[in-house]
């Protein structure tokens, strides 16, 4: 018998099935099920709303426009990556003050900005990969699963004082290891 869990994913590999066919009713589902929160993610990097809005429009219209291309394997995890990557060149290259500007030169699809995106990834798992054990154990429990300090103290057997020590032990590493602008981009949007 499958778990809720279970039947989520399966419900989400047919959304995303049916969308690679070009299903608008499931462009419609993802949209109307992931604006709201995309907009908060976004709004939050920005503290712009129009640059918010016009980057969440963006970031969909690639999802439709790309969609035959794509492999999806995590379409909430996908598109609140794409969300913040996209926010964080509007930063870099201060468009956000612009909002013709933005619409004209955010362009998701480019090669060059997934090719960048992906050296930036690469760099920080390289650094993070360099922090001991369980000190990584722990930033990665909390950044890429989103368990909360006293999960992760219960799941470890540790202290939630220690998690806290490994966590922020975690994050000078990648403010000492990183360039300064990949560690700002990694305090602002990567982990937010």
């Amino acid at each position: 018998m499958n778990s809720p869990n279970n039947l989520n994913l399966d419900a989400e590999k047919i959304l995303l099935e049916q969308l690679k066919q070009g299903d608008e009713d499931a462009y419609f589902k993802i949209f109307e099920g992931n604006w709201e929160r995309l907009y908060s993610i976004a709004k939050r990097i920005l503290n712009d709303s129009e640059a918010a809005k016009d980057i969440v429009q963006e970031v969909f219209l690639n999802l439709w426009e790309k969609r035959e291309e794509r492999n999806i394997k995590n379409l909430e995890h996908y598109l609140a990556r794409a969300v913040k990557f996209a926010s964080l060149n509007v930063i870099r290259n201060n468009h956000f003050k612009h909002a013709e500007e933005i619409s004209q030169d955010i362009n998701l699809v480019s090669v060059n900005n997934e090719l960048e995106y992906k050296e930036f990834e690469s760099n920080v798992n390289l650094v993070i990969a360099s922090l001991p054990e369980r000190c990584k154990e722990v930033f990665l429990l909390s950044r890429e699963e989103e368990l909360t300090n006293s999960e992760i103290a219960k799941n470890l057997n540790l202290s939630q004082r220690t998690v806290e020590t490994h966590i922020s032990n975690a994050l000078k590493h990648l403010r000492k290891n990183l360039p300064k602008d990949t560690a700002i981009a990694v305090f602002m949007g990567l982990f937010i």
